[in-house]
């Protein structure tokens, strides 16, 4: 026991330091105020690349649509398309899948010609057979490939960042930092979540990056060139996601690795305009993924016995130890996590044993023997294992104040039993699951975990498109074949200026006849009075007496009298699932 607790702490260790060393080594290189922080103004200066946004879905009625209405409106890109693949025998995804395709012109839905559920990679292929039968269609290629969930919420920025740097480093994968939505104080699960994650995206994961290990793909915010998939493709035997692991991310960033192509790790903090603050003031905005993970221990344990199954048990078995010295180092990083959890549980019960026998020792028998000799060899070896937890301890406080704040950061002590405890209950789940399996010649299911997607990130919307067909002067299936026209080749300038003229035409022609009849109405009244207000009515367009639709000049220049709210570039910081640093 204290064997296995010193071996994996030392491994712990070597990875703080590294971090901390390469830091501190990095800052005196390159400091930074001489190098200028990434702006705006860079992201648009290089041309947007045509992307695709893959999405695996089972069962995601409930959050499916939502999240692809919202995060259109939240990205700050034109040039991209959703790939939503789902599996036929999924009826209710199916209908809200199609629902957003109404909606959205840019949502393409890919149905598995198999019925669920195998498992996320399956999907994920049957999205990227429908990508290729779109490019097909289209004549267009895309350029690069971005991976997310359905519980997902994008950073506005996130594809202009991967389109900027594919462009300029000329990388094949990048992973951009994914974090848990800010969990109540009280809920130690979620909260495990934000801990574990502000660790590895704001540490660990820079050292696989550093020590040129390899840096693994989370399977959300992660862009790839899509000239990979085509080269994997052909290498692997037609299939890119490897359907025999239930952490195809994982797998796929390794294999990545192995096959000599670049990954990076990008946790970029922008320079923008605070409008609150005044216009000469600029704040720093952390390009990230936030999305709400399992908040129960049984789901959590569910949706990390999957990750357990593919990146410890199915990874060793289809990989092995290839690579060079430090990927051989990070695989045993990764895979480590059997054995110390293991070592975790007997911690756990040797402390309770020994607390119980010392109490008892002092104030029930004293005449008792200590439970361990007082040897030199034994001191030394608690005293290590002590500093070494003190050290995790302080890990994980620095990563989550560094995210959440000083409040989750004090929180982070006591969750980190809990999610020991939670870690040493998927340790166990997990070998069983997977030997099982193993045993009886088995595939291992795609056992998902339900989702849930924050409600309300932007306002409600209407574009000029949209208030035209409410108003009657557009259909929808004209506006759907309009706005599905304007990126390809066949959309021309003279053909939407004479659509225009033909639809302000006629409705000078209906305000002709509107303004003829008004006067008919206005000579046919009796009285004096009754006239002038009704010429008043007409000269000053009072609504409250006669109310008559916008025209399409007034839509046009929106003199409309629509509550239309503006969509904030991200949220604001005093929210939970705000964006910044």
């Amino acid at each position: 026991m204290v064997f296995g607790n010193i071996v994996s702490g030392l491994d712990d260790l070597a990875i703080d330091l590294y971090y901390w060393m390469t830091l501190f080594w990095r800052r005196l290189r390159y400091p930074r105020f001489r190098y200028p922080r990434l702006t705006d103004d860079d992201l648009d200066s290089v041309p947007q690349r045509k992307a695709a946004i893959f999405i695996a879905a089972w069962h995601e009625e409930d959050v499916i649509k939502e999240m692809l209405v919202t995060n259109s409106e939240l990205i700050d890109y034109h040039n991209y398309d959703f790939f939503v693949a789902c599996y036929p025998n999924d009826k209710p995804t199916n209908e809200k899948i199609d629902e957003a395709c109404r909606l959205l012109p840019n949502v393409h839905k890919a149905v598995n010609p198999r019925p669920g559920p195998s498992n996320k990679a399956d999907n994920l292929n049957a999205a990227f057979a429908r990508l290729r039968e779109q490019e097909r269609k289209s004549g267009q290629r895309y350029d690069l490939i971005v991976m997310h969930d359905p519980e997902d919420v994008f950073h506005p920025l996130e594809l202009k960042l991967c389109n900027y740097l594919m462009t300029r480093r000329r990388v094949n994968m990048i992973q951009t930092p994914v974090f848990p939505i800010e969990a109540p104080p009280r809920n130690f699960t979620e909260g495990s979540y934000m801990d574990e994650f502000a660790e590895t995206h704001t540490k660990d994961i820079y050292v696989r990056e550093w020590a040129q290990g390899f840096v693994p793909s989370a399977g959300v915010g992660t862009a790839i060139a899509r000239d990979v998939f085509d080269r994997l493709t052909s290498k692997f035997g037609g299939r890119v996601f490897n359907t025999e692991s239930l952490t195809e991310d994982y797998d796929f960033s390794l294999r990545l690795k192995l096959s000599g192509y670049k990954s990076i790790f990008v946790r970029q903090t922008l320079q923008r305009a605070n409008k609150k603050a005044g216009l000469g003031e600029l704040s720093r905005d952390l390009i990230a993924t936030r999305a709400h993970f399992p908040s129960t221990f049984r789901t959590a344990v569910r949706q990390r016995t999957r990750w357990m199954v593919g990146i410890n048990f199915q990874s060793w078995k289809q990989v092995g130890w290839q690579g060079r010295m430090r990927t051989r180092w990070m695989l045993f990083h990764d895979r480590k996590a059997v054995c110390s959890n293991a070592v975790l549980l007997f911690n756990y019960i040797f402390t309770i044993y020994g607390i119980v026998y010392w109490l008892y020792r002092a104030y029930v028998s004293p005449q008792m023997d200590p439970l361990l000799p007082d040897r030199a060899w034994i001191r030394s070896a608690i005293s290590i294992c002590v500093v070494l937890m003190l050290n995790r301890i302080l890990q994980r406080f620095i990563a989550s104040t560094r995210i959440y704040g000083i409040k989750q950061g004090f929180l982070s002590v006591p969750r980190l039993v809990w999610g020991n405890i939670i870690n040493v209950t998927v340790t166990f789940r997990a070998t069983k699951q997977f030997f099982k399996a193993e045993a009886g010649g088995l595939k291992i299911a795609w056992d998902k975990t339900a989702h849930y997607f924050p409600s309300g990130l932007v306002a409600d919307r209407r574009g000029l498109g949209d208030t035209l067909v409410q108003t009657d002067r557009l259909r929808p299936n004209h506006l759907g074949a309009a706005l599905g026209a304007q990126p390809s080749n066949q959309w021309q300038l003279e053909t939407a200026l004479a659509e225009l003229r033909q639809l302000i035409e006629a409705d000078l022609q209906e305000a002709l006849k509107q303004q003829a009849a008004a006067f008919a109405k206005r000579n046919a009244l009796t009285s004096l009075r009754a006239r002038q207000q009704y010429a008043s009515a007409l000269a000053f367009g009072d609504a409250g007496m006669f109310s008559q639709d916008p025209s399409l000049s007034d839509l046009v220049l929106s003199r409309n009298k629509q509550d239309v709210q503006p969509i904030p570039s991200s949220t604001e910081t005093d929210v939970a699932y705000a964006f910044g640093d």
